[in-house]
């Protein structure tokens, strides 16, 4: 949906002007109604900002601190989480490219808010699973559970990233920040440079095995006893006789 309200601003003749003195109205009327963004900009070439919705309504604009990501479909470039000064809160810059007017060229910039990702991981889960989706630098995009502490920072355990990073899509084995081990399935999100991520404890996906096991050890035991008491009972009548 960003994406698509980038590509409109991005066509507007305003917009491709770059023109710091002739800002596009549209930008702070968007920011209004959308309250998943922070701001809405245009920069050049350089990443210099032209305009901002921000400045326009009276605020200090925000600047992409980290480098965009990796370039996804269509050009569409995602930055690194960044905070929010004042706030703290999370938010990514989105660059979309653009051809401005008279040769020139910029894009325009979508800084949304993290937490507008949530409900996407929200949904019902198994006693212990999580759902995230990351970036390929390690970054926590959204998570399920225990968002406020993990969402932005750089997990410290980057083993699970780095097979990502090889296989791009398939299961693994891991150990998330709250030092539960968990098994994991990932995929890449289409048209983003961001993987999503569900694990469930491996605890609970074994317990099911080891209390059958436990059952069927203990019946097994019940009927090596059973046999060998019958066994004892007819050798003793046997051998009573005898003696």
């Amino acid at each position: 949906e960003h994406v698509r309200i980038a590509d409109m601003l991005a066509y507007r003749n305003l917009v491709r002007e770059l023109d710091p003195g002739r800002c596009d109205p549209v930008l702070l009327d968007v920011l209004a109604v959308r309250p998943a963004l922070a701001d809405i900009q245009t920069t050049d070439a350089a990443g210099r900002t032209i305009c901002s919705a921000r400045q326009a309504a009276g605020r200090a604009p925000l600047v992409q601190r980290a480098p965009p990501g990796e370039t996804a479909v269509g050009g569409l470039a995602v930055g690194s989480p960044q905070g929010e000064p004042g706030t703290g809160r999370w938010v990514v810059a989105v660059s979309h490219p653009m051809a401005g007017r008279h040769g020139s060229r910029g894009s325009v910039q979508l800084f949304v808010y993290l937490t507008a990702l949530h409900p996407l991981v929200g949904g019902a889960l198994p006693s212990g699973g999580v759902v995230a989706i990351y970036d390929y630098a390690g970054h926590a995009i959204a998570r399920s559970v225990a968002s406020a502490a993990h969402v932005g920072s750089k997990v410290a355990d980057m083993s699970l990233v780095e097979h990502v990073r090889r296989e791009r899509s398939g299961e693994g084995v891991a150990t998330g920040p709250d030092k539960v081990e968990r098994l994991y399935a990932f995929r890449p999100v289409a048209g983003s440079p961001w993987f999503v991520v569900t694990g469930v404890p491996t605890q609970a996906i074994y317990a099911p095995a080891r209390a059958k096991a436990l059952q069927y050890g203990l019946a097994a035991l019940c009927i090596l006893g059973l046999s060998a008491w019958l066994v004892m009972r007819i050798s003793s009548r046997i051998s009573a006789p005898m003696v």
